[in-house]
């Protein structure tokens, strides 16, 4: 099975390794969040998912989006219980599996040049005008529809 599987392994580390090197200086470190003083503040005070939709409920959560608020949670959750920041190695994270995805549906298109594939999927993973929501902590939500979007693609 892993002799099978070496090159989607091997793809998926190393566009793991890009995207952590690419953004080394944002790891550990608070994302940018010019919005996030209106948006994560209330996300802070949930302490269970019954209490999530409580907020809800009573309009405390500005901007509904479960799946965003939940990856925001486990970061909080990391935050509170080992003092460690984590917004911005989550968004990396998500960003390194998304351009997994991308570098198979390249390689789908790009039969037989999976090199040729793998150089478009970092061009993409480190192209500036993308790679702007990675920083930004409330951008999550584009990371994350991006990542699903090309999950359900490959």
């Amino acid at each position: 099975m892993l002799k099978r599987n070496w090159k989607k392994i091997s793809s998926l580390v190393l566009l793991m390794a890009v995207s952590c090197f690419a953004y080394a200086p944002l790891l550990g470190n608070k994302a940018r969040n010019p919005d996030g003083g209106v948006i994560l503040p209330p996300l802070f005070e949930i302490k269970s998912p019954l209490e999530y939709i409580n907020m809800l409920a009573n309009f405390e959560v500005i901007d509904f989006q479960p799946v965003r608020d939940l990856t925001f949670f486990f970061d909080i959750y990391i935050f509170n219980h080992f003092g460690i920041v984590s917004f911005a190695t989550t968004n990396v994270i998500l960003w390194g599996l998304a351009g997994y995805f991308l570098f198979r549906i390249f390689s789908r298109f790009l039969k037989e040049k999976e090199f040729q594939a793998m150089v478009w999927t970092i061009a993409f993973l480190v192209y500036p005008l993308f790679s702007q929501a990675v920083p930004w902590g409330m951008a999550r939500k584009h990371i994350l529809a991006f990542f699903f979007i090309v999950w359900a693609t490959r």
